[in-house]
Formats: C-alpha cells, sequence, structure tokens
C-alpha cells in the first residue's frame, strides 16, 4: 500500500517528488507508466497527459545462487530479478565444474525441488536461493594401438580409478604409453598416466547428454635404432641395426 494514493500535478511541470513504498524483501526501482515499464516517471518529468494516469511501481527482488562445487569463481553470488517478469538468460549464471555436467538450477539442493530457467516467470515474493545441479561425467574410452592388436572400448567416470594396458607389442618398436591427441600417426600431447583416476579427458561436443563423452587414447611407439655404419656414400652405404624387443 502507498500513501498518500494519489497527486495532483500542473500540466507541462515537473511531477515533484513521488512516494517510495516498501515491501519485505523486495527493492523498489522506480515509478513507471504502465506494467510493461516502458516509461519511468520520476519527479522531473514535465507532467504532460491531458487527463488522470496510473504510475506501477517496478520491484527488484534478491536471487542467491550457491555454485555447490563449481570450478574457480565465487561459491555464492546474488543478482536482483524483476518481479513478475521473466528471469531471463543474462540473469542465470553458467558455472562450470572440472568432470561434472551442469544441469540447471532448482530451489533446492542436488537437482530437487523446482527448476528455474530463463523462461521462469519471478513469481516469488521473498528473497530466494537456488541451487547448481551437476551429474558426473562419463568417458568411453577408445585405443588406437597402430597395431594389430586391439583392446576393448572403456567406460569410466570421472573420477574413478582406472588401469590402462601397459604391455603393448610392435616389431622393432618400444610402446612408450598412451596419449590424448595423435600427430603423424602416433600418441602425441599430454600423456595418460597407466594408472590413476580418470581425469576431466574432454568435452561435450554433441550426442546426448545421457550417452558417455567418446575419448580415443593413442599409443605412441618409439622405434629401436642402435647402431649406423657406414659413411654414407655409394661405395660405403650406412648399414643400420636394430636392438628391438619382441
Amino acid at each position: 500500500t502507498v500513501l498518500p494514493d494519489r497527486k495532483s500535478v500542473v500540466y507541462n511541470a515537473p511531477v515533484g517528488d513521488l512516494p517510495r513504498p516498501t515491501k519485505t524483501g523486495l527493492r523498489f526501482e522506480g515509478w513507471y507508466t504502465s506494467e510493461e515499464y516502458a516509461v519511468q516517471f520520476t519527479k522531473d518529468t514535465l507532467f504532460l497527459e491531458n487527463g488522470e494516469i496510473t504510475l506501477y511501481a517496478r520491484w527488484y527482488i534478491p536471487l542467491r545462487f550457491e555454485y555447490e562445487g563449481a570450478t574457480g569463481g565465487d561459491e555464492t553470488e546474488s543478482r536482483d530479478v524483476l518481479y513478475g517478469a521473466y528471469i531471463g538468460a543474462e540473469t542465470l549464471p553458467a558455472p562450470q565444474r572440472t568432470g561434472y555436467r551442469f544441469c540447471g538450477w532448482f530451489d533446492e539442493p542436488q537437482g530437487n525441488g523446482r527448476q528455474f530457467t530463463a523462461n521462469t516467470i519471478v513469481d516469488f515474493s521473498s528473497p530466494l536461493t537456488l541451487y547448481a545441479s551437476w551429474a558426473i561425467e562419463t568417458y568411453e574410452i577408445t585405443f588406437q594401438t597402430y597395431t594389430e592388436e586391439s583392446l576393448l572400448p572403456l567406460v569410466v567416470t570421472y573420477g574413478e580409478q582406472v588401469v590402462l594396458s601397459a604391455d603393448l607389442t610392435r616389431y622393432q618398436y618400444e610402446f612408450i604409453g598412451w596419449y590424448l591427441s595423435e600427430e603423424n600417426g602416433n600418441g602425441a600431447g599430454e600423456q595418460v598416466p597407466f594408472s590413476g583416476a580418470a581425469g576431466d579427458f574432454g568435452d561435450r561436443t554433441g550426442g546426448s547428454e545421457s550417452d558417455p563423452i567418446p575419448v580415443t587414447f593413442y599409443a605412441r611407439w618409439e622405434l629401436i635404432t642402435s647402431v649406423y655404419y657406414g659413411t654414407g656414400t655409394e661405395s660405403d652405404p650406412y648399414e643400420i641395426y636394430y636392438d628391438y624387443q619382441m
């Protein structure tokens, strides 16, 4: 309730001081000529209407976000949203968490309660806390051995203890390990430990969110050579002797 609830003004003159209402839990933003809040009225606004008009109060309400373990940034954040309007995509944070998929904002922890999206109407009348919901990522690992030997795919979840094969063999080559990328038909980039907790092997780039993220591990090989003889001329060509493991 606003007291007084009306005011007399003079045509083509500033409207003067306007009442400042209060509502528990909400923040008053200003007075507008419609419920769409297109034109704001302040004490300096010239009154140019030809009759009585109604002004509408615009309210903001605090919306608090609990990130629930997100990677980096603050654990909590507060933003004001307009009562009676859509929350809007620009209001909702999009947090990230290593090894997890963000599933949305809910008014109870762990994905319980009501979900709030950009298209949710702000219909709550007091400050509200929303909680980030997360789902642990699962990866389906396939192995590129560059040999006739094939390994079965492996499905793991982030943080799960994994033991990778370390006994691949290839004629005249030594197996170095598994890598996350390849170059010139060989493993390259970041090496994956033979044993340990499954890491963040990559981001989801398509497919159903319920499907594992496809990942390929690439074997890295080094040719085992030891001795060169000869001068490299036509009469004395190089002779290469291999010291290889079977």
